[in-house]
């Protein structure tokens, strides 16, 4: 993964937007870039990491390489804990459940232009309700190498329920193939509709 430290921002944003570049890629470059700005002793790579993040936040991948990202909004699934109304408000998502490592680890691998798709288990096992969405605008992390995504979201009145998916976690990331072989056509008109 080095021989990207080296290479020249246009070009990373080249081989980012043609899908030559892979999100484990991606994020381990933009792991380096950070523990790069956070050694005061390679002050001297400060500006080069810097730039290279910039990239990385600010990229888009290629349609065909989007993936659909069903977000948990509830904290152990009670409505009263409901953090999608700050996340709306804030033009935000995050993920803040350390302990699971896989989650985090899923939740560092979404790029622009993912879709965020709020849900909340419906009927265990079968089904979820859905009632907003969002596409990633741009990555952002703090120098702790906490990441939030900065977003454009879209809300409706009329939640619409589809098939879980698996989708148990409170990250659950799908790729278009998946979503497509598994939604009834009401999910697509209803991602038509909330725009």
């Amino acid at each position: 993964m080095q021989y990207c430290w080296h290479m020249n921002p246009e070009k990373l944003k080249a081989n980012i937007e043609s899908g030559k570049m892979l999100r484990p890629e991606i994020r381990i470059l933009r792991e380096n870039c950070l523990k790069t700005l956070n050694d005061a002793s390679k002050e001297k790579d400060h500006d080069r990491a810097t730039e290279l993040l910039e990239v990385t936040e600010s990229t888009r991948v290629p349609e065909t390489r989007i993936e659909y990202i069903f977000m948990g909004y509830c904290p152990e699934r009670d409505l009263m804990n409901r953090v999608d109304i700050a996340w709306f408000a804030g033009k935000y998502c995050n993920f803040d459940y350390v302990q699971s490592q896989d989650q985090v680890d899923r939740f560092f691998n979404i790029v622009r232009e993912d879709v965020v798709i709020c849900k909340k288990i419906e009927t265990f096992g079968e089904t979820m309700r859905i009632h907003a969405w969002g596409k990633v605008t741009r990555l952002r992390d703090s120098r702790a190498n906490n990441r939030w995504l900065e977003m454009d979201w879209f809300k409706t009145d009329d939640p619409i329920i589809v098939p879980l998916m698996g989708c148990n976690s409170t990250v659950n990331v799908r790729t278009l193939e998946q979503v497509e072989k598994a939604m009834p056509p009401e999910f697509w008109k209803w991602l038509e509709s909330t725009t």
